[in-house]
């Protein structure tokens, strides 16, 4: 897992300028990650034992918008932050919002030309 080091390496950069708070939510994610890994793979083990005769390959990766939403989720719940849920879990749904409005403009821009050419 590429993450769980780059998330150490950010607690230690942010223990070096003072930003304790913020280096421990970091280092209390990076341990949340690691958990999460070893759970998937004991379920891994466990469905393998079970289901032995069919071979699955099984992949465990977290998108950027996952992760910023678990650090600004435990920054939240340490009180580091006092932001608004919908900034919270703004990494979960904005990526869908943005290409909402693309498709939307998309569409406007279509209608405008169809219009124009009348």
């Amino acid at each position: 897992m590429e993450l769980q080091p780059k998330l150490i390496a950010a607690a230690e950069m942010c223990e070096a300028v003072n930003l304790n708070k913020f280096a421990a939510a970091l280092r209390y994610a990076s341990n949340e990650l690691e958990d999460t890994v070893t759970e998937k793979n004991n379920e891994t083990s466990e469905r393998e034992i079970v289901n032995s005769s069919k071979s699955s390959i099984t992949s465990t990766s977290l998108s950027f918008g996952s992760v910023l939403f678990l650090v600004f989720l435990v920054l939240k719940l340490t009180g580091v932050i006092t932001w608004s849920w919908w900034w919270i879990t703004a990494p979960l749904w904005g990526e869908y919002t943005i290409i909402l409005c693309f498709f939307l403009i998309a569409i406007l821009i279509s209608f405008i030309i169809d219009l124009g050419s009348r």
